[in-house]
């Protein structure tokens, strides 16, 4: 908890400054507060972002931390610079929710994804760097994400393993933070529209993430549900040419941690595009700012896979470049999620009612949607056609569009699917206080009590399928269990998901000398699927040199 503690103070002092520095010349007619929340959300995702620069040339070490510290410290010593808390924060509300959420991120993350493949990016990163044809070892790998860099800086020494969780924990407690801020603001009265509806989207948005355990954990899902919102709140405030970029700006971010993104910049630019002022200067300024934010991304992409957009676009026919196959097979993978993607032959009605019993996440989901689309015809009833068409719904709708269409897995969609239950927010009179006979304390506890019942409680209350497993596994002594938590978090398990009871066993990391090919430096936590024979791209630096293909294993194709 104290290592954790100290992580969370470098990424707040961090990503204060460095968001504040960008949005003192963005967006200068801000308020306090959602200046306050927008500098700390730019700023974690464009160190994020920054540091893919230096993954193709270095390791990520924790060396990393002091120049962009020193950096903050002078940054925030600036008197036009500055940003504090809101003052409507009171600390006895905020300490409260900073130890829930402290003891949130101590949880062990045991979703699929971080055990195969997303913590062995965070790996890779802090040990070798990008590794030319890394995805030849195993194709998840070329799923590299801005996200994966933050943890992979503390992932050293007695942290390794033990980090994995704790910027997705930052990120929820951050969530918490301002939720707590935007309902004492709404309870009074005193809150803009735009920030409340935003908030409002946020929370329900991170709710079932935080809820299910999947903020703790490594997953780059969670960054796309908080920069969906963020596009969202920036459109909502489009309202000065000086903040016309703020949208393309979270856009592009967002396209740098994951291509599922693709709607948010979509949808943005065009946005953008149609109200500017100056359209062609917009387009240009815009076409730089994309090129400029998704260039290292892109760069460690071919590095990794050979394709600059994997899995999509096309190939660069590198010798280290994943087959079309491959390919097809990781798109087919990931569509199979949605209801009309299995092959079944029952009818597409029993296919839903099938995809909607699998997984109670799915019906969170739909009710989302459903309340969108009552929301909207709240609208139209009330005759506030004007305030719909400021909204930028269309970014909510487009994007569960897309999410549809490509898998409809849940946690690929909360963000853009939580946008269009806040319609209803524009039918209410936020001008008055809620509660007026209430006392101030009594509204500023009834704030609190909400935050605790609806994002910091359920994580505790909750256990996923596979925590569970988990712990069943702890409970038999197959597994060992984590030890003391108050200095640092558990370290991620060694386990192996099997298809028969007892369904989670401890896993050894393979050894494996495949041509040469010492894969036992690094933790495999999963069984590797090695398609291709491999070689050293560079024998005298081994592993830093990259690998290339020899020769393709037909049997899998």
């Amino acid at each position: 908890m104290i290592v954790l503690l100290l992580q969370w103070s470098f990424l707040f002092l961090i990503s204060g400054s460095l968001g504040g520095f960008v949005l003192h010349h963005a967006a200068k007619e801000l308020g306090d507060g959602p200046r306050f929340f927008l500098a700390h959300w730019l700023g974690l995702f464009l160190w994020g972002n920054l540091l893919l620069w230096c993954t193709p040339f270095t390791p990520l070490s924790p060396l990393m931390i002091l120049l962009p510290a020193g950096v903050s410290l002078a940054l925030i010593s600036h008197p036009p610079l500055r940003h504090r808390l809101p003052p409507k924060i009171d600390i006895w509300l905020s300490l409260p929710l900073l130890a829930a959420m402290l003891a949130y991120g101590l949880k062990i993350p045991t979703t699929s994804d971080a055990i195969s493949y997303q913590y062995d990016i965070h790996a890779w990163l802090s040990n070798v760097g990008t590794v030319p044809g890394l995805a030849l070892i195993h194709t998840r790998f070329g799923f590299l994400s801005s996200w994966f860099t933050l943890p992979a800086l503390f992932n050293h020494g007695p942290l390794e393993g033990r980090m994995t969780a704790s910027v997705g924990a930052f990120a929820a407690f951050f969530t918490c933070l301002q939720v707590l801020w935007a309902l004492r603001r709404a309870l009074q009265g005193t809150l803009p529209a735009p920030h409340l509806i935003a908030t409002a989207a946020l929370a329900l948005a991170m709710f079932p993430t935080i809820a299910l355990n999947l903020a703790a954990g490594p997953s780059h899902d969670v960054p796309i549900v908080i920069l969906s919102v963020l596009c969202f709140w920036t459109l909502l405030l489009r309202n000065r040419e000086e903040m016309e970029m703020l949208p393309i700006l979270f856009a592009s971010l967002a396209l740098a941690t994951k291509l599922s993104s693709l709607p948010l910049l979509a949808v943005c630019g065009l946005c953008g595009l149609l109200q500017a002022r100056q359209p062609f200067r917009y387009a240009c300024r815009a076409a730089m700012l994309v090129t400029l934010l998704m260039l290292p991304w892109v760069l460690n992409q071919v590095l990794l896979t050979g394709w600059p957009f994997y899995p999509l676009g096309i190939s660069l026919n590198l010798p280290w470049s994943l087959s079309q196959e491959v390919r097809e097979i990781e798109i087919q993978f990931v569509r199979d999620y949605a209801p009309w993607g299995h092959g079944e032959t029952l009818g597409l009605p029993a296919r839903m009612f099938k995809w909607l019993r699998e997984d109670y996440t799915r019906l969170i989901s739909t009710g989302y949607l459903l309340m969108g689309l009552v929301g909207m015809l709240a609208l139209h009833l009330r005759g506030n056609r004007a305030g719909l068409k400021a909204t930028p719904l269309f970014l909510g709708i487009a994007g569960v569009s897309f999410w549809l269409w490509t898998t409809a897995h849940p946690r690929f969609g909360w963000g853009v699917i939580a946008i269009l239950p806040t319609a209803w927010l524009w039918t209410r009179n936020w001008s008055r206080p809620l509660f007026p006979r209430l006392p101030p304390g009594a509204r500023d506890g009834l704030a609190g009590l909400a935050v605790f019942l609806f994002l910091a409680l359920p994580p505790h209350l909750w256990t996923t399928g596979t925590q569970r497993l988990v712990w069943e596994a702890i409970h038999r002594g197959d597994i060992p269990a984590p030890g003391s938590r108050v200095w640092s978090p558990p370290t991620i398990p060694a386990i192996q998901y099997t298809d028969s009871p007892p369904w989670v066993v401890p896993h050894q990391p393979t050894i494996i000398q495949y041509n040469e090919l010492p894969l036992s430096q690094r933790p495999m936590y999963f069984p590797l699927d090695l398609r291709y024979e491999l070689q050293f791209r560079n024998p005298e630096r081994g592993l830093r040199g990259g690998v290339v293909i020899m020769a393709t294993l037909p049997e899998y194709f």
